[in-house]
């Protein structure tokens, strides 16, 4: 009778460093380790500052730890899972004024994701926990989405949700934001011949405040390098932009703003250049 172990194929890495300029110093350590599907990442960094004041006749010392556990696996082909738990340690202290500051944040997330469907929460750890909770669902042509925060000190509670449809030539959004006070719609189409156009409107509606505003705008490609960009809303308000490449990650833009409702007033002009090399 015989046996064979099993082989497992995984990998492991390990990193520090340390750096120290004038009064501050930072100390980093970090691990990974993979094995078949899953990642284990670990995370240690500590920042201190120490600083003397001869006029106040104090020392001021502060250091920072924060300390960071995740996990990454993919179980099947079209599902991934993460986990990731992260401490903050904040300690401030004056010595002879005898003042001490202890801080500490203990936050957890936890995200899933499938093929159409995507799920996360996080939840800080501390004297007033507060619970963030997010979900989507949808294919390439419509999602809809949920965001819901709660906080235990106040009982209070906070909610957005969204919905969109998008195909090759057209793109449309509602958004119920600030716990259904405000809401946002919006709808976009594209030319593609003779040239790349496109127009859209979208309109806010506050309901605490019964105001709405609409605009309305579009775009035109006058060329492959220059594109010519107006809305304006239903308050008279008139904006325009101009940008031209002048290489392939440099831009040249000049603005405009005019107010239809007070011509007399003096139209604003702005003018930005990009550079990147």
């Amino acid at each position: 009778m015989s046996f064979k172990p099993s082989m497992i194929e995984y990998n492991q890495t390990l990193t520090s460093a340390a750096a120290k300029l004038g009064k501050h110093s930072s100390t980093y350590l970090a691990a990974n380790y993979n094995c078949k599907n899953a990642t284990i990442d670990v995370k240690v960094d500590l920042k201190s500052l120490v600083s003397l004041s001869i006029f106040y006749i104090f020392l001021l010392w502060h250091w920072q730890l924060s300390a960071s556990l995740s996990f990454s696996g993919k179980f099947s082909p079209s599902t991934r899972t993460i986990a990731s738990l992260k401490l903050v340690v904040s300690v401030n202290k004056v010595v002879i004024m005898s003042m001490y500051l202890l801080f500490s944040l203990l936050q957890l997330k936890i995200s899933y994701f499938h093929e159409h469907v995507t799920l996360a929460t996080s939840i800080l750890l501390n004297q007033s926990p507060a619970i963030m909770l997010s979900a989507s669902i949808g294919t390439p042509k419509i999602a809809l989405s949920v965001e819901a925060k709660y906080k235990t000190e106040s009982c209070s509670a906070s909610y957005n949700a969204s919905i969109s449809l998008a195909n090759p030539k057209s793109n449309a959004s509602i958004i119920l934001a600030n716990q259904g006070d405000l809401l946002k719609a919006s709808y976009v189409y594209r030319f593609n011949q003779p040239k790349e156009i496109s127009v859209g409107a979208e309109i806010h509606r506050r309901f605490s405040k019964k105001e709405s505003t609409f605009t309305v705008g579009g775009s035109c490609s006058v060329d492959h390098l220059t594109t010519l960009k107006m809305k304006l809303n239903n308050y008279g308000k008139l904006e325009t932009l101009l940008s031209h490449k002048i290489r392939p990650k440099s831009c040249l833009s000049i603005s405009g703003e005019v107010d239809l409702k007070a011509l007399d007033r003096i139209p604003r002009i702005g003018l930005a250049v990009a550079l990147m090399l």
